[in-house]
């Protein structure tokens, strides 16, 4: 179901609803209700657009299931995905997020 592959993504990216929804370009009473499959919340084909421009996100995917989730090799997407992540969540604690935690504690010594 796609609402399951939003929140998928949302989760792969350790963000909350509400960020999930800026992200997209919505409010987060609008990404509710296309998680509970309201008619008042349509995904819509500018909000499969900002995924990919924002997250390179595959629409297809969302959409079906289909092919990848991502557009970028695990490299890429670290890189691209999660440094615009950052900076529009600048709160976001990727050490933790990425399951660095033993790296930085090991550099902090």
């Amino acid at each position: 179901m796609k609402t399951d592959r939003l929140e998928e993504i949302r989760r792969d990216l350790g963000l909350n609803k509400a960020q999930m929804a800026e992200l997209m370009g919505i409010e987060a009473s609008y990404y509710s209700n296309i998680l509970k499959g309201e008619g008042k919340g349509n995904l819509r084909l500018e909000h499969l657009e900002r995924l990919l421009n924002d997250a390179n996100v595959n629409p297809l995917w969302i959409m079906t299931g289909e092919g990848e989730k991502y557009l970028l090799d695990q490299l890429g997407l670290v890189v691209s995905v999660y440094l615009r992540v950052i900076v529009r969540f600048p709160t976001i604690d990727l050490v933790n997020l990425l399951g660095l935690n033993d790296v930085a504690a090991t550099l902090s010594k």
